[in-house]
């Protein structure tokens, strides 16, 4: 995609100030103006520290929420540019509200608002990137005085129009923010003092400050999590303050790193329904499943301990059978399975020949269904990332039973199979396999959230929602509910 990589070019552009930036973004197209501007006003974003009630008046969390739409629109596929920039028009925020703001942080915002509109639509596209060029100058000059040395402020603006430069000559790059001159200091200082802001406040501030050094550093957060964040968090909760966007933001990294398999979605008809998953050629597939069918029944028969009740065979057994038309979750399934034996063999079973075949088939099934569709490789990659902190326990297995009924008459008949199927996994097994666990987590906070959204206050969402809560602590350190 664009945004995976900077498109070198012949010629040489240097930025000097405000006309020669406009003079180049006019050659650009509208992506790429956004992420001029993104970029500009993440290296601005510091001078928020200058003001000491920049956190507790609201303003860290709206400047916030406008540089992570604008880098999102930035950084988008086509398909979710129209949505962006409808979240965008919503993260522009009136900056005379903080007119008591001193110059650094006025800057800031300037900086921010600017790529804002920027993202909006393609007609401002041009003038609000160069004004958040400009803006970010001026931070900078502003930061050295406010926080450094006046004898610095002109080193501080040579090193914004070096950035310009080197973003101008390498469009649509997410190197380092600063990647051939030091932060200045000014702006260094600011971002220390904003985080120790944030430190004192009553709000969870944690994620903004990952999500910004990992800009900073030139090694940014998966951009479709960060996508997510800007479409799925609604105006009122943004408004709302950091601690409730805090609350929102943890349960979509929830969603994103559980999202192992097919999603849930609403069809046309209203009824949640399990998105089609990866088409993978009839080929590849069949000969993957054959051959860990054939090395299963061999493991089988070989006196080692491993039998059809065994976790790793009902895994195996249901990824060949109930779900062999889904490449990602027979992927899934069989990793699954291939680390389960991994960890038993030479403990609960034997080193056995047999089992040691059947492990080995499974990895190299998997690498080809891998090497067939990047997002089947990226849910493996998620499905390994996520750790286990503890196993279902009874009362939520006694929960979780009652949860298809509950959800029968909002799903279509595929969904309350796989739902199902997924908690009478969870319930019936020691130690139920992490994949469906992850499934069952994802799958009760979509529906959670989406009752929630419909109806507000219903008792079903409220239910489900909390149960989705106490669940996710299978992977995640949850609050006390």
């Amino acid at each position: 995609m664009w945004f995976g990589g900077a498109v070198k070019v012949d010629q040489k552009v240097e930025i000097t100030d405000q006309q020669s930036a406009q003079a180049w973004l006019d050659t650009q197209d509208h992506q790429t103006q956004v992420w001029f501007a993104a970029r500009c006003a993440l290296r601005a974003l510091p001078g928020l520290g200058s003001w000491e009630e920049a956190t507790s008046n609201g303003l860290a969390v709206l400047t916030l929420r406008s540089a992570l739409v604008s880098a999102a629109t930035a950084t988008c596929p086509a398909a979710e540019l129209h949505g962006l920039a409808n979240a965008a028009a919503n993260a522009f925020f009136a900056g005379a509200a903080f007119s008591g703001a001193p110059p650094v942080a006025r800057s800031t915002v300037a900086a921010t608002r600017a790529a804002t509109r920027s993202a909006t639509n393609s007609t401002a596209a041009t003038t609000g990137a160069s004004v958040a060029f400009s803006a970010t100058d001026v931070a900078a000059i502003n930061s050295a005085v406010e926080f450094s040395a006046a004898s610095t402020a002109a080193a501080a603006s040579a090193a914004v129009r070096s950035t310009a430069t080197f973003d101008s000559n390498l469009p649509g790059n997410w190197e380092a923010l600063w990647p051939k001159v030091a932060q200045p200091d000014g702006l260094k200082t600011g971002w220390e003092t904003l985080k120790a802001q944030w430190d004192a406040d009553d709000a969870d501030w944690s994620f903004w400050v990952e999500w910004y050094e990992a800009i900073l550093n030139g090694t940014p957060m998966p951009w479709d999590l960060t996508h997510r964040i800007a479409l799925e968090i609604t105006d009122a909760e943004w408004k709302a303050g950091q601690i409730v966007v805090a609350g929102r933001i943890a349960e979509i990294i929830q969603s994103y790193k559980t999202n192992v398999g097919p999603r849930l979605v609403l069809n046309s008809d209203g009824l949640w329904d399990v998105e089609d998953d990866v088409a993978v050629p009839e080929e590849p597939m069949s000969f993957a499943i054959s051959q860990v069918e054939i090395n299963l029944v061999a493991a089988l028969s070989a006196g080692n301990g491993l039998s059809e009740t065994s976790g790793e065979t009902i895994l195996i057994r249901s990824a060949c059978t109930t779900y062999r038309g889904q490449a990602s979750v027979v992927a899934t399934c069989f990793w699954n399975a291939c680390m389960a034996l991994q960890r038993n063999i030479g403990d609960v079973y034997p080193d056995d020949a047999a089992l040691i075949g059947l492990q080995n088939v499974l990895y190299t099934s998997v690498e080809e269904l891998c090497a067939q569709d990047t997002l089947i490789r990226d849910r493996i990659a998620k499905l390994a990332a996520l750790e286990t902190r503890r196993m279902p326990t009874p009362s939520e297995k006694e929960d979780l039973k009652a949860v298809p009924e509950a959800m029968k008459k909002d799903l279509t008949e595929d969904a309350f199979r796989q739902l199902s199927d997924a908690v009478e996994t969870v319930v019936n097994e020691d130690k139920p396999p992490k994949v469906w666990r992850a499934r069952l987590v994802n799958w009760l906070t979509t529906l959670g959230q989406g009752i929630d959204k419909g109806q507000k206050h219903e008792k079903r969402a409220t239910w489900l929602l909390k149960l989705g809560r106490k669940i996710a602590g299978w992977f995640f350190e949850m609050d006390e509910q």
